[in-house]
């Protein structure tokens, strides 16, 4: 999910892509919730593939 409040342990603020390109990996898709701002010039990108993680860091 992408937007303000998505998660109610710690609210975040709006989303704005201004400029550029935003690329999101989202195998099961996107859920784009209040507050997402796409300005012009800027796009965003679903990418829909699974990719491996080797060695990923373990946090502790």
């Amino acid at each position: 999910m992408i937007g303000r409040n998505v998660t109610t342990t710690k609210p975040q603020g709006p989303v704005i892509v201004e400029k550029d390109q935003m690329t999101i990996k989202a195998p099961n898709g996107v859920t784009l919730k209040n507050n997402f701002t796409l300005k012009k010039g800027a796009s965003l990108v679903i990418d829909p593939t699974i990719q491996h993680i080797i060695h990923a860091p373990v946090e502790q």
